[in-house]
């Protein structure tokens, strides 16, 4: 009898532990892994390392429990660091930059319908939205640890910024709190300015005099130009073609009376400045005449014409447009009148960027900063290093140490996923097409490559050139152009986290590198027939520690 019991209460024991084996098993391999995640800030009043608090809230939308295994969140957040997780029964992990990952505590657990709110704090505060996490999405693993599946969280909401707790920074911070009624009252004691006072002509002109009539704009008026004006000329038929839907005729020949559009370069000087200068005189008797001190100045002239014609002309055209009789003396205050755009962070077409130059060139700026290098993207094609652009213009998901970029502000796991903006690069007939734009327009192109911090893309490129040429047994090679000391053991978190994306100054082949890009792009200048006289080098937020622990260097 007692040997009838003990075999009963051994048979129960070995049932219950398949039994758990199975649930957890069960729970670790669920095929419908659909959860809501939403996020929320909760406050930036916190004291010492912590300066805020926010919170991941993760509901189990599937029908079988989700265990402690098999499964890792990823997002994309501003770089902060995470100084405590209190009670979490999910783990929140800083991998690089502004990469993070959620992944399950070993008590975790979740069935169906239920809910858990994972709390953490954060080293600086932060204030909004966009501040928030972006582009969550679920990878699935094997009981090996090998990824099986990536899908992105499509049930995600970010909670809304309500009171000062959220959108202070800290309690000494006394900026008002956003809010519609601010807003209304703000914009209440505000009163439109009466039309005879506003400039249609932006920058405001040196001087303008109006005296009352208009001219009659039409393909009627043929467009005289000297010499040195060509590509002027057709620039300004293609914009009046564009608002009338006519051809006007250019002619290179001196104008001998009759109403014209006069197109003409001679010195002069305005407001004591003799460089990009114009006069632009609108006559009902005799039509448009522009004289300019340089081409440029003829150019910035047509700008003003262009910016005289009716808003609506725009959209509509028509063949006859009537324009104010003016006179328009002008002169750039500053020579240099910048645009800054950053292509790495987040990628912009070639269409984009024509299109961009075509705003600053209407507002009469001459100069374009164009990044095409940073931690999260390479954005010209080097054609003597093509992993530059098959490594370092894409990003998707990968591990930290693979020699490809991870996903970067919400660009998601897919490199090249519509609607994010993570992956692309400028061909080399992209970029000679750019600097013709811009040189047509009066723009100064000055192409900007970091070196040597906010080189992570250029690094990881190099890094998966050396190990190619190293598999095929070339170490010469492999070792060409390569970017980084593998015995470094220095430390240090650069301005957005990374840990990995400062060259090694100590080694050759960095300079082998710099100068074959430079190079590269110098070419394309000359095949472009446009003068390359500036490039910008980056060299801002090199981290404290950097080649601190350096064999080469110490």
């Amino acid at each position: 009898m007692k040997n009838k019991i003990r075999n009963i209460i051994i048979f129960s024991a070995l049932a219950l532990l398949i039994s758990s084996c199975t649930k957890q098993e069960s729970e670790n391999k669920v095929k419908d892994m659909n959860i809501k995640l939403s996020w929320g800030m909760i406050t930036n009043m916190l004291e010492g390392e912590s300066s805020c608090r926010a919170a991941f809230t993760i509901q189990n939308k599937s029908s079988q429990t989700i265990g402690n295994s098999g499964w890792a969140i990823y997002y994309s957040q501003i770089s902060r660091k995470i100084t405590n997780q209190p009670n979490a029964k999910a783990i929140i992990k800083h991998i690089n930059g502004d990469w993070f990952k959620i992944i399950p505590a070993q008590d975790f657990s979740l069935a169906p319908k239920e809910q858990v709110t994972v709390h953490y704090d954060l080293s600086h505060y932060l204030i909004k939205e966009t501040d928030a996490p972006l582009y969550p999405y679920i990878v699935r693993y094997d009981d090996n640890g090998n990824e099986t599946s990536i899908s992105r969280i499509t049930d995600y909401k970010i909670l809304p910024f309500e009171n000062p707790d959220q959108i202070n920074r800290g309690p000494n911070d006394i900026v008002p709190i956003p809010s519609s009624t601010r807003r209304y009252q703000e914009n209440a004691v505000l009163s439109l300015l009466p039309g005879n006072v506003l400039h249609k002509i932006i920058p405001t002109p040196v001087s303008t005099t109006s005296p009352a009539g208009n001219l009659e704009v039409s393909a009627a008026l043929q467009i005289h130009y000297s010499p040195d004006l060509l590509s002027e000329a057709k620039y300004l038929r293609e914009m009046l073609q564009v608002i009338t839907g006519t051809k006007f005729t250019i002619l290179e020949k001196d104008y001998t009376g009759g109403k014209a559009i006069i197109l003409q370069t001679e010195p002069m000087s305005v407001n004591g400045i003799t460089a990009e200068a114009y006069v632009l005189d609108i006559s009902s008797a005799s039509g448009v005449n522009i004289t300019g001190s340089d081409p440029a100045g003829v150019f910035y002239g047509m700008q003003s014409l262009m910016a005289l014609m009716p808003v609506d002309f725009y959209t509509i055209s028509q063949s006859k447009i009537l324009v104010p009789t003016l006179r328009v003396e002008d002169a750039p205050r500053f020579p240099y009148r910048g645009q800054h755009l950053d292509v790495c962070r987040n990628f912009f077409s070639k269409k984009a960027v024509l299109k961009l130059m075509d705003v600053m060139a209407f507002y009469k700026l001459n100069t374009l900063q164009l990044y095409l290098s940073e931690d999260e993207g390479w954005r010209i094609e080097i054609e003597s290093l093509p992993e530059l652009t098959a490594v370092g213009a894409q990003r998707q998901h990968t591990s930290k140490d693979a020699a490809v970029l991870h996903p970067s502000y919400g660009s998601g796991p897919n490199s090249y996923e519509k609607d994010t903006h993570g992956s692309g690069y400028y061909s080399k007939e992209d970029f000679i097409e750019i600097l013709k734009y811009a040189h047509k327009r009066h723009i100064k192109v000055i192409p900007t490559i970091n070196f040597p911090g906010h080189a992570r893309a250029a690094i990881k490129a190099m890094e998966a050139r050396y190990n190619n040429f190293m598999e095929k047994g070339q170490e010469q090679l492999a070792n060409e152009y390569r970017l980084i000391d593998p015995d470094e053991k220095s430390k240090y978190s650069s301005a957005q986290g990374y840990d990995d994306n400062v060259v090694n100054v100590a080694r050759e082949s960095v300079y082998r590198f710099y100068e074959t890009v430079i190079k590269n792009i110098s070419d394309m200048y000359g095949e472009a027939d446009v003068p390359f006289t500036f490039f910008h080098t980056g060299g801002d937020e090199v981290p404290n520690g950097s080649w601190s622990n350096s064999p080469l260097i110490n």
